[in-house]
């Protein structure tokens, strides 16, 4: 992954925001409390931008971590670009987004996931765990389902103020890195005000 090294620092001074070659994720705000950095192993983040843009604090980065190693086995390694955001005006549940597969459809029995039959093309696109269903209902509203099923294959976990948002196994190439940025400061904006804007 360090092979984009050069040209997200590049991006990093076009855009007048800060570069970080590499660091320890417990560096990033509250990242204990997310999912995305509790696996097997979890690598230090690489190629981190940063940055204020308006009221919103964003974070990009590469981030690998393993799935199913130990006692012998070796595991699963994922890498894909992470796309964090934060800010005052998110007052989110904590909960995690994630694409409805054969393997997550069979978790879901046991996982608490909620109840989104009402939505039959978001419920069957995606699964949505967490422990408030009421909360998480509340800032799920038809809006953000729709600009959701509109854009299929998204991971996002948020809680509080922040939330993370990737595809799992992508690495955006740098040209794409302000399109992430801007799909993410789409979805604070949905999160934050409910407005109907689709995520483009």
């Amino acid at each position: 992954m360090n092979n984009y090294k050069n040209h997200y620092h590049h991006l990093a001074e076009f855009m007048h925001f800060g570069f970080v070659e590499e660091m320890q994720w417990q560096s990033l705000p509250y990242a204990d409390r997310f999912k995305l950095f509790r696996h097997t192993d979890c690598y230090p983040v690489q190629n981190l931008i940063h940055g204020l843009m308006g009221d919103v604090q964003v974070f990009v980065f590469q981030y690998q971590y393993v799935v199913g190693g130990g006692a012998g086995h070796s595991g699963i390694r994922h890498a894909q670009t992470v796309a964090m955001f934060q800010s005052v005006n998110l007052s989110l549940p904590m909960f995690e987004l994630k694409p409805k597969t054969f393997k997550s459809r069979l978790g879901s029995f046991f996982s608490g996931a909620v109840d989104f039959s009402n939505y039959p093309r978001f419920a069957e696109q995606y699964l949505v765990v967490g422990a408030d269903e009421k909360e998480i209902g509340r800032v799920f509203n038809s809006q953000i389902i729709a600009a959701l099923e509109a854009n299929p294959g998204w991971t996002i976990e948020g809680g509080g103020g922040q939330f993370f948002m990737y595809k799992e196994n992508w690495i955006v190439p740098p040209g794409q890195i302000q399109w992430l940025i801007e799909t993410g400061r789409r979805v604070v904006s949905l999160f934050a005000t409910e407005d109907a804007a689709a995520i483009a």
